[in-house]
């Protein structure tokens, strides 16, 4: 008991030492405040880009996991704990779960930067916010092509009731996410030697034949599947 005790006043005494640190001013980030600085900004937009990077989307999860389910793909391990590539998954298995979730934090980190960059001086010919709003179609595209009806994500979410929401049909977030797209093209540019690379008007006619080829397939339901097709070729030979 006696050691109880010891225990128990060096803990107290510890904590009451180590409150110090709650003294100092907290630094918060707000959308009013941001983005201060060229540098901030560049900042906002790589964490559009980099959820990515993420072992959850291109990093593992989504582009290897998910994506090599097929017979062109082989798994050389004795034992694996992901049952993706056996058809023995369901919506909780791990790089399910975490793909969508990563993809959607890629949407709000967008959203959040679309609404923000405005009101700055460091994006005067758009170009930064025209990054953005190309991923975040992208990344509904991605969600719609993987899941089909998806919710669609237009605006930063604020409060706790907007967290919830119901999803759209497939065919109109595949819709809106190309129209999108289609606005984005004018201000992506051609420069291709950006480093790290960035979105430029190939990487958007790219992306853009690739859905509409997609969008002119039979799990697609509505649209008209020739002019689909018309519009992959037309953007396929920009690039």
């Amino acid at each position: 008991m006696k050691l109880k005790n010891i225990i128990l006043s060096f803990t107290l005494g510890a904590a009451l030492t180590s409150c110090g640190f709650l003294d100092v001013e907290p630094q918060v980030i707000c959308s009013d405040t941001f983005y201060n600085t060229q540098e901030e900004a560049l900042y906002g937009l790589a964490g559009v880009y980099g959820v990515m990077s993420n072992e959850a989307f291109y990093g593992n999860y989504y582009s290897l996991m998910c994506s090599n389910v097929d017979d062109l793909c082989y798994f050389n391990r004795s034992t694996t704990s992901n049952y993706t590539n056996m058809y023995k998954h369901d919506a909780s298995a791990t790089e399910i779960y975490a793909a969508w979730t990563e993809m959607y934090k890629g949407i709000r980190n967008a959203n959040a930067f679309m609404e923000a960059i405005p009101a700055t001086e460091f994006d005067k010919d758009g170009k930064l916010y025209n990054e953005a709003r190309f991923l975040r179609a992208y990344y509904h595209f991605l969600l719609a092509q993987a899941w089909g009806d998806v919710p669609m994500r237009k605006e930063a979410v604020t409060t706790h009731d907007e967290v919830m929401c119901a999803a759209s049909p497939q065919f109109e977030v595949l819709s809106w996410a190309v129209s999108e797209m289609e606005e984005c093209i004018e201000l992506a540019g051609e420069d291709i030697s950006q480093s790290p690379s960035r979105i430029n008007s190939y990487i958007v006619h790219g992306v853009l034949s690739r859905a509409y080829l997609f969008m002119a397939g039979e799990s697609v339901q509505g649209g008209d599947k020739k002019a689909f097709y018309g519009k992959a070729m037309d953007h396929a030979e920009a690039v």
